[in-house]
């Protein structure tokens, strides 16, 4: 079940950082998946494909997606002190496991 949820964690990372697909380009370096474990993923997600949308020029777009990704994780934009992933901790669902947020 851990397995499970951490691939899940990871699978929504992809998508929420990428363009909507688990394309190796937006995994987080170092992490691959077979297809076998990608199958299991989807599995846990009751949405589609997003739909189409003309307007936004980078949805698409492998670069932008590896763009989001590391401002995800640059702690130079905090004065080298925080990312967005010390508190959106992809390896815990994107939470800090506490029960009320410290904040900064």
């Amino acid at each position: 079940m851990r397995l499970r949820l951490a691939l899940l964690g990871l699978a929504v990372m992809a998508l929420f950082l990428g363009s909507g697909s688990l394309a190796p380009a937006v995994e987080e370096p170092g992490v691959s998946f077979s297809e076998e474990e990608r199958s299991l993923i989807l599995q846990h997600s009751p949405l589609g494909p997003l739909p189409a949308d003309p307007s936004n020029s980078a949805a698409d777009d492998e670069r932008a997606a590896r763009l989001g990704q590391r401002l995800f994780f640059e702690r130079r934009l905090s004065r080298g002190e925080v990312s967005c992933s010390t508190c959106h901790d992809p390896g815990h669902g994107f939470s800090d496991r506490k029960p009320v947020s410290e904040g900064r």
